[in-house]
């Protein structure tokens, strides 16, 4: 007899267990249906309303942000014409200073020519003399 005593005692620990359980389950989840969901949602609501006023207050930022990203891009896109100028600029006096060099030359031929008294003597373009 104890043991049958013992195994109904086991058997109702178990039974109520087991209605414990599926009560806890059945709290848990009329909690959430009705609490938990309107919590989530009024948080989902006020995080809305945060980011909204957030974006509202930062958009000024953001145009001048943009404005000056803008500003940027023309001014590196004018640095790079400049760049492209200058480099032509450099080429054309490259080329007009090899022109004065050969006038340079031809000037000291000139003078050789019409000597320092002014008297004319023959120079061939070498700057050789002939009298």
């Amino acid at each position: 007899m104890n043991i049958e005593l013992l195994l109904h005692d086991i058997h109702s620990v178990a039974v109520f267990i087991t209605s414990m359980t599926i009560i806890g389950g059945a709290l848990i989840w009329i909690y959430q249906k009705t609490i938990g969901n309107s919590r989530e949602r009024r948080a989902e609501e006020r995080n809305r309303v945060f980011i909204q006023s957030i974006d509202d207050k930062n958009k000024p930022l953001i145009e001048t942000l943009e404005a000056l990203q803008k500003s940027v891009e023309k001014q590196e896109y004018h640095d790079k014409q400049l760049e492209k100028i200058a480099q032509q600029n450099s080429e054309l006096i490259k080329k007009q200073e090899e022109r004065i060099d050969n006038h340079n030359d031809r000037l000291l031929v000139v003078e050789t020519v019409l000597d320092i008294n002014g008297n004319k003597k023959e120079v061939n373009y070498y700057g050789s003399s002939n009298k």
